[in-house]
């Protein structure tokens, strides 16, 4: 069997994680461009086009996609966590059944 064969193999079980990590991984990269976007109409908008009425609801705006970063980022990092640590599991039990099977005679 080779390397990605295997790998397949040990994905296979977990392919919802890996699914729901990738699209954490989309969202957070995805709101992370909002906060340019939020800043060059902070710039262009409000300072200059001197439209200080919209001063507020952008910060509001700022504050709430840096509010949405960090709880995207943290449903992120629990994933990826949970994912590698399941999959080094998962090695490892199969590193011990396949040495279990083993002959005394081939490990002495």
């Amino acid at each position: 069997m080779n390397y990605w064969s295997y790998l397949g193999k040990t994905l296979k079980p977990h392919r919802h994680r890996v699914i729901l990590a990738m699209i954490s991984s989309l969202a957070l990269m995805l709101i992370g461009l909002s906060g340019p976007l939020l800043i060059a109409l902070l710039i262009d908008v409000v300072v200059g086009r001197g439209r200080y009425d919209l001063l507020a609801p952008v910060m509001i705006a700022f504050l709430l996609v840096e509010a949405i970063t960090l709880a995207v980022r943290v449903l992120n990092n629990y994933l990826l966590v949970l994912l590698g640590q399941r999959l080094v599991f998962d090695i490892r039990l199969d590193l011990y059944r396949r040495v279990q099977r083993l002959s005394c005679a081939y490990l002495c």
